[in-house]
């Protein structure tokens, strides 16, 4: 097997790492969920760049991708608390073909991110094994697993995007398991209008 770079993958190598229970398994945890904080920030980047290849139109994604591309460069994340749930309506009785969540990197992610990046650095102080900041270490850190396992789950890959001019939207997701042509044809056919709605809400259900 390869080095997974996708969120999912970093935050089972950080898993392992907060359980092995070391003291120096706690700086490998800290770098696998800074990378994977990272990694799901991309894949938010990588969405918005199909749709501008798929729809060279009036979305304005090329100044929204160089924006996030900013935003990480910087180290200044880009972040929105609520979780989006989105459900695909297929006719006027409003039954629901199929939902998607999109689970954002939130405010609190981004700020454990960025100090977790301290611990990537020599440290200036010696600190025995009893010092309590190996205890406060790893409480963060199990914390930041906890936010990052969040952000992670959402089938959605970014917000639908929307054309008022053109009153269509574009929405990028993912469909585990086999069979994958079956169920996207259950949501809906080319050339068909389905209805997007979207709620937001504080939780995946």
């Amino acid at each position: 097997m390869g080095y997974g770079i996708l969120s999912e993958s970093y935050l089972a190598r950080a898993r392992k790492q907060l359980d092995e229970g070391t003291l120096e398994s706690l700086f490998y945890a800290a770098f696998e969920l800074r990378c994977g904080v990272e990694a799901r920030l991309h894949q938010y980047i990588e969405a918005y760049k199909r749709v501008a290849l798929m729809k060279k139109r009036k979305w304005r994604i090329p100044e929204l991708v160089e924006d996030l591309k900013k935003a990480i460069e910087a180290g200044e994340f880009p972040a929105g608390d609520k979780v989006v749930r989105i459900d695909i309506v297929g006719d006027k009785e409003g039954n629901i073909r199929a939902t998607f969540y999109y689970t954002p990197v939130t405010s609190k992610l981004c700020q454990m991110a960025g100090k977790v990046g301290n611990l990537m650095h020599h440290p200036q102080v010696y600190r025995n094994s009893h010092d309590t900041w190996w205890t406060e270490t790893r409480t963060f850190l199990e914390e930041m697993y906890v936010e990052l396992t969040k952000a992670s789950q959402g089938t959605a890959i970014g917000l639908p995007l929307l054309n008022i001019e053109e009153r269509t939207a574009s929405l990028m997701f993912e469909i585990e398991g086999e069979a994958v042509e079956e169920k996207l044809n259950k949501i809906g056919k080319v050339g068909e209008i389905l209805i997007v709605e979207t709620h937001y809400v504080d939780e995946l259900p």
